[in-house]
């Protein structure tokens, strides 16, 4: 429903209202220094912790952690809906807000074109497969795969013919139909000119139907060693990538109840499972498993089984997943995790060893307490005190994701029994306000409040960033908290967004696989796009967009009254402390790749500084002489060449 209203209309309509006086008219708010502050609506409490602040155009609960701009707190106090929620501040306003009904009207007719559009497609291509000359190239891999034409059919695979036009001569046969295959990604347009060609060539074509079976987009595979070797639809009004699931509508129609679903990588997986009997197998579309495949799998069924290769990347796709069920995992609900042998996919093994072999292996999969413990264990002696103690305080935070029930009670337990600390000691270290991957340190004790003002430490091993406890609500400062530096960078780029304007280059960032590093990036390049947006803007409009708004609860978190900012005991500036977190998590970034990785990243970089000479010297005396490093050799010593002759002219 956000969608329906502009952007420019959201920002338009913030700037002229006050937070306070939106909040006023329904909280008795009293004034407390620059903030105000009164009891928390949102949960029960007798000394107040709820504060507004004026300047940043914000709220924020320090008891229960809820926050955001006048938007949020409107459609939370209220209970109402977003488009709601700017009728409301409208009205408040005293503009007239756009039309929904209508907006919603035009919505619908679009959709319906759209789909239209993308079952003509569909048809095209299962019709190519069937008729066109070089289908019989198409149909023989298929056969090597061990698919049957039966199996082909049940999931609408299709044939991409060679070409550059066969689709777009065949569906788009005027300028209206031209335009719905171009906004439904069917087709590309080249930049800077006129001339229109089909996405997909030369493939394989998989369609993706949502729950009703209609088809929202497609991925496709070349049928030989080319690159890239799977494409998807791009995202579209009805596709978000995030969001599907491969081969949810077909294991819906053949079973009737699922007892269990089987989540695998690809469309081949679903697909030769399904060949063999296995009909509750289903593939995000390239994504890692995100909140909304695990809403709409335990829709289904009560079970997810995570299907992952036992090599290292496996292992780590395994670890983000575990990260992202334990805030879904609610009572009655079980997820497993199911490591491949080595070198085997779904695809491979259930054509090498069969379905028994197969079915034997989820049922021995590995409960999600089982792997957790194993996995956060890793490392660890629990034979001293010393290890007892770092393993209960790295499982507590996650821990703490997990939904109040019965198996958060019985994950404590489990912790309890491992590491003998009493229950009650890791309640402490699990306590709602307790921040995931900050270390802190207490100076006195107390309860756990959130953090404020730091600056950048190194303590010995670890480069952490020492913080100041800001007061909140009628509580005094009692102690200093140690942040990790993505935590504090993304901190101050959310609380000043111009800061954005001191990084240049952020190649190495954007190679991260880290959540929190993505969303940094994602923050920057959307401040990029949007100079002049403040705070308040910002996560107004990013939580009117369906696929920002997931991380909306994590930025706010970080937007506290003054909570990341330059000490004010010292004369660094903001700026001073952002490019130190920035240079701080590039270069352990940076560190970590492989010395092939690292010499991609100094090449790209012009022009060459002094410390990136130094590091290519060093690297190129690394690298052997075998392929790849050795290509990389040549390259290293090409730029080393040109930047010296580069220089020699300049002196």
């Amino acid at each position: 429903m956000s969608g329906l209203i502009p952007q420019h209309f959201i920002d338009d309509l913030l700037s002229r209202i006050d937070i306070v006086d939106v909040i006023g008219t329904r909280l008795k708010l009293k004034k407390t220094g620059k903030n105000y502050t009164a009891c928390c609506p949102f949960h029960d409490e007798k000394t107040p912790s709820f504060s507004v602040a004026q300047d940043k155009q914000f709220y924020y609960c320090f008891g229960c952690s809820k926050g955001g701009s006048a938007l949020n707190f409107i459609m939370e106090f209220d209970k109402i809906d977003f488009v709601a929620a700017i009728e409301v501040l409208s009205a408040i306003a005293g503009i007239q807000a756009p039309s929904a009904k209508l907006s919603l009207k035009n919505e619908d007719e679009k959709r319906k074109s759209l789909y239209s559009t993308l079952k003509q497609c569909d048809n095209f291509y299962r019709l190519q497969l069937r008729t066109h000359k070089y289908s019989a190239k198409a149909t023989s891999y298929l056969k090597r795969r061990g698919l049957s034409g039966q199996i082909a059919a049940k999931y609408g695979i299709g044939f991409a013919p060679p070409g550059w036009d066969n689709l777009l001569l065949n569906v788009g046969l005027d300028t209206q139909t031209k335009g719905l295959l171009n906004e439904s990604g069917m087709i590309v347009k080249k930049k800077d000119e006129s001339k229109l060609y089909d996405r997909f060539r030369n493939r394989i074509i998989f369609p993706i139907r949502d729950n009703r079976g209609r088809t929202i987009g497609f991925g496709a595979r070349v049928m030989d060693g080319s690159k890239p070797k799977y494409i998807n639809s791009p995202e579209t009004p009805i596709f978000v990538k995030g969001r599907e699931l491969y081969g949810l509508y077909e294991a819906r129609r053949e079973l009737r109840n699922m007892a269990k679903l089987l989540l695998v990588e690809g469309y081949f997986d679903v697909i030769a499972l399904a060949q063999h009997g296995i009909h509750n197998a289903v593939a995000t579309l390239g994504t890692s498993i995100s909140k909304h495949h695990l809403e709409k799998i335990f829709r289904n069924t009560s079970e997810i089984v995570f299907c992952f290769d036992g090599d290292i990347a496996g292992r780590a796709a395994a670890v983000r997943a575990l990260n992202t069920t334990l805030t879904e995992l609610h009572d009655g609900l079980t997820a497993r995790f199911l490591f491949l042998p080595g070198g085997h996919d779904p695809d491979s093994l259930i054509r090498d060893r069969g379905k028994k072999f197969f079915m034997n292996l989820i049922e021995s999969s590995l409960p999600l307490s089982e792997f957790f413990f194993t996995q956060m264990m890793n490392g660890i002696d629990l034979n001293s005190a010393d290890g007892k103690a770092k393993f209960s305080k790295i499982c507590a935070p996650h821990i703490n994701k997990i939904p109040h029930g019965v198996f958060k009670h019985l994950m404590l337990e489990e912790l309890s029994q491992r590491t003998g600390v009493p229950k009650d000691n890791l309640k402490y270290l699990i306590s709602e306000n307790n921040r995931n991957n900050s270390e802190y340190v207490s100076a006195i004790g107390g309860s756990m409040d959130p953090p404020s003002t730091g600056t950048f430490v190194n303590n010995s091993t670890k480069t952490i960033y020492e913080t100041t406890q800001l007061e909140a609500p009628n509580q005094k400062p009692k102690r200093k908290l140690r942040l990790s530096p993505i935590h504090y960078l993304t901190g101050l780029l959310i609380n000043y967004p111009t800061l954005s304007q001191h990084i240049h280059d952020m190649s190495i960032l954007q190679q991260s696989e880290n959540n929190e590093i993505d969303i940094f990036v994602r923050l920057l390049n959307f401040i990029r796009k949007h100079p002049d947006y403040s705070t308040c803007q910002i996560l107004a409009y990013w939580t009117s967009d369906l696929e920002l708004k997931k991380d909306v609860d994590y930025l706010t978190s970080f937007t506290l009254d003054d909570m990341y900012s330059a000490p004010y005991d010292t004369k660094r500036r903001n700026s001073d402390e952002f490019c130190d977190a920035f240079d701080h998590v590039s270069k352990e970034l940076f560190s970590a790749l492989p010395r092939v990785q690292q010499a991609k990243v100094i090449l790209n970089r012009e022009p060459l500084g002094e410390g990136d000479v130094k590091q290519l010297y060093k690297i190129l005396f690394e690298l052997s002489d075998e392929y790849p490093e050795k290509d990389i050799k040549k390259d290293i010593k090409h730029k080393l060449l040109s930047t010296k002759k580069m220089g020699n002219k300049t002196k």
